[in-house]
């Protein structure tokens, strides 16, 4: 009997995929079907599974999932602890298992910072800018802040370092549709939602 694929989806906010084990270490499941105060938008799709728990040390035995979904998590996580979280996501995976991350391009928003000084001060401009800096800063403690910054650079080191040899790393400006992603919120991707910064998304086979 051919067995279920196992994928994951870390990071998952209040929005649970079906078909997917989601993972969050700020919440229980009962908060979400709760729906009350931050998690009043929580969405649970069909046979959608739940574990609580964290990127840098998640609740999983060695070459466990066949797919891994992280969408603008990494950018979250202390920066002491990044080599820990992509060192988690390369144990975690099966030999042959495919990781898909994204997180934003912070040169791409240092430079609009930058430029922004010689521009007429525009308030939406500016705390747009600061949102995607520092993060939303809202919700549940603090996992909505902004800890790490990416570059093309470091982001290659990093995947590196962990242990992935086959990966590619593809660049989308801000302002285009969120590129597709397997298991990613259809509503994103097939909506009228733009990316508000240019961002990396990484496929990287163990």
């Amino acid at each position: 009997m051919k067995k279920n694929k196992i994928n994951l989806n870390i990071a998952c906010g209040v929005h649970l995929l079906k078909n997917f084990i989601n993972v969050d270490k700020y919440f229980d499941y009962q908060d979400l079907v709760g729906k009350k105060d931050i998690f009043k938008n929580a969405v649970i799709e069909k046979g959608a599974k739940f574990v609580r728990g964290d990127i840098i040390n998640l609740p999983f035995k060695d070459n466990y999932a066949d797919y891994i979904l992280s969408v603008d998590t990494i950018e979250h996580v202390k920066t002491n602890d990044v080599p820990r979280a992509m060192s988690e996501l390369y144990r975690v995976l099966k030999k042959g298992g495919k990781l898909t991350l994204s997180t934003p391009d912070f040169d791409d928003i240092a430079e609009r910072w930058v430029k922004m000084k010689n521009e007429e001060f525009d308030i939406k401009k500016f705390l747009d800018l600061t949102g995607l800096i520092y993060g939303k800063q809202a919700g549940y403690e603090d996992g909505e802040m902004h800890k790490t910054p990416f570059t093309v650079y470091y982001l290659n080191l990093l995947l590196q370092t962990a242990g992935f040899k086959k990966y590619t790393l593809d660049w989308y400006p801000g302002g285009t549709k969120p590129p597709k992603m397997k298991g990613y919120y259809k509503n994103l991707q097939n909506g009228k939602i733009v990316l508000k910064s240019a961002v990396f998304v990484v496929n990287a086979i163990k």
